[in-house]
């Protein structure tokens, strides 16, 4: 079972909102936590609280957050159901997702899909999102941006 080192909000015996342990695949419990570890792949089960992902070529499945901030490069993230808020930076990130509440980009060749987006705001450049319902549209103060709307 792969094991990788994210620092988690409110563990036992850490400060309050701080604090490290080792996670594997599994229950994500409504925690907090960063991921940290270039190459970490994580399989996370359940609703995770704010997630960040402050690494590179990360891969992470998870069913659902409160928020979900990519800050680090190539990440692929797959959320299974809702994310409330989405924020998109770095380079070549991927989110492929179900419902998601707001949703900013400002990374660049980026790529989010997703059923449902309630607000969209896309301010990188070269980015594509697709989605099916919800907002019928989004702003758009980037270059060279793809918005795609499926719904009727």
């Amino acid at each position: 079972m792969l094991g990788v080192a994210l620092s988690l909000a409110g563990c036992v015996g850490s400060a309050p909102g701080t604090g490290s342990l080792e996670v594997t695949n599994g229950p994500c419990s409504g925690r907090s936590f960063t991921v940290s570890e270039d190459g970490a792949q994580l399989a996370l089960d359940g609703e995770c609280g704010d997630v960040v992902i402050d690494a590179d070529d990360v891969t992470i499945n998870l069913d659902a957050a409160t928020s979900l901030v990519i800050d680090g490069n190539d990440v692929t993230v797959i959320a299974n159901r809702r994310v409330d808020t989405l924020t998109m930076n770095g380079e070549g990130n991927n989110v492929n997702g179900s419902e998601m509440g707001s949703v900013n980009v400002d990374g660049t060749r980026g790529t989010v899909i997703a059923t449902l987006i309630e607000t969209l705001a896309v301010s990188g450049d070269d980015n594509t999102v697709n989605w099916d319902s919800g907002a019928q549209g989004g702003s758009d103060t980037g270059r060279g941006n793809t918005l795609i709307y499926n719904g009727e």
